[in-house]
């Protein structure tokens, strides 16, 4: 018989709740979403055989005047979930905030600080039009955490600056981030959005395989933004806004792409774990070893040529000084030509 202990049985009974990739996914109504989301991963069953899924799932918005609102979908667990929750809940935002970025330690050395007096207050966030229990924690600063057991997924709440009375949720039928609301770069937002538009419609989505043609992407459309804002003349603040804006519209089409990338390699990671490599050695014909010895060899460089040395009489013997040979016309060592040969 299998047993397992509290963690292993909690992970399992989140993983058979649901037999899909993701999970129930929130997020704010009327806010703008920052790109595709990100999320921890669990396996749903055992040996090769296992599916990588996603155990939870968070989507970043920006403020409708400044700051960010991160919510997060878990699959529902065990009874204890929302009490755990609520224990590492407001550890985000506070270190965000001015308070937290205070103690929060610049090389590492001590432990993460956390809030020391946590208060929880009852609320009520309004999810698909309905009212729904959430409990709330202020951090101060505008900075504060929320926590809600729905009947599909339990919800955490990042804010940042972000009203509690401007947050509202709902179930999104889609996982793909709407189109971003573009960018207001004064008169030149119509002469810019065309040319945006037209290189949109001839972008290579379908030659996206691998991680690396992901960034490969998107580092060459930084540079289009750029040339782009040099050829229109736009202010620092305006490229800002417009690289902004075209990253989250080319990422947006990516989203599941880049999550089935990532299931692959989960699961080939999964199935075959890393193995120790033996140590190769290798030899040049002058006689070095490893890796020292193969670079002086595949460069033709010559050994390094050590001079003898003579005894320091003042100091019996006990330092040395070198004897400087005399270099052949050509400035190479007599016994060599100059691409090293003997």
């Amino acid at each position: 018989m299998l047993v397992l202990d509290a963690g292993q049985a909690r992970l399992e009974k989140r993983m058979n709740t649901s037999d899909e990739r993701h999970p129930v996914l929130y997020g704010a109504v009327g806010l703008d979403r920052q790109g595709i989301g990100s999320g921890g991963m669990g396996f749903v069953g055992t040996g090769p055989g296992a599916r990588a899924v996603l155990l939870s799932e968070s989507l970043s918005f920006d403020g409708p005047e400044g700051g960010t609102l991160t919510v997060t979908s878990h699959r529902p667990g065990d009874d204890d979930q929302f009490e755990r929750a609520r224990t590492w809940a407001p550890t985000g935002p506070y270190l965000a905030s001015p308070r937290g970025n205070a103690q929060a330690p610049g090389d590492g050395a001590r432990p993460t600080p956390r809030p020391v007096e946590v208060d929880w207050a009852p609320a009520t966030v309004l999810v698909d039009g309905e009212a729904a229990p959430f409990e709330v924690s202020d951090l101060g600063d505008g900075y504060w955490a929320a926590v809600g057991c729905l009947a599909d997924a339990t919800v955490t709440i990042d804010s940042r600056g972000v009203p509690l009375s401007a947050v509202q949720l709902e179930r999104l039928a889609s996982r793909r981030p709407p189109p971003p609301a573009p960018p207001d770069i004064g008169e030149r937002s119509a002469a810019v959005m065309q040319a945006l538009d037209e290189r949109f419609a001839r972008l290579p989505f379908g030659r996206v395989h691998r991680f690396a043609d992901h960034w490969a992407l998107r580092s060459i459309e930084v540079e289009y933004a750029r040339h782009l804002a040099g050829k229109e003349r736009l202010s620092e603040p305006q490229f800002a806004a417009l690289e902004r804006y075209w990253l989250r519209r080319v990422e947006a089409p990516l989203g599941d792409k880049l999550d089935e990338l990532r299931f692959k390699q989960v699961e080939a990671r999964h199935r075959q774990p890393a193995r120790e490599l033996p140590v190769q050695r290798s030899r040049d014909r002058s006689g070095d070893r490893g890796l020292l010895g193969a670079v002086r060899a595949a460069a033709r460089l010559p050994r390094p040529h050590r001079q003898p040395r003579r005894q320091h009489a003042a100091h019996g013997g006990a330092h040395a000084e070198p004897v400087v040979l005399p270099a052949d016309p050509a400035g190479q060592r007599p016994d060599r030509d100059v691409h090293g040969a003997q």
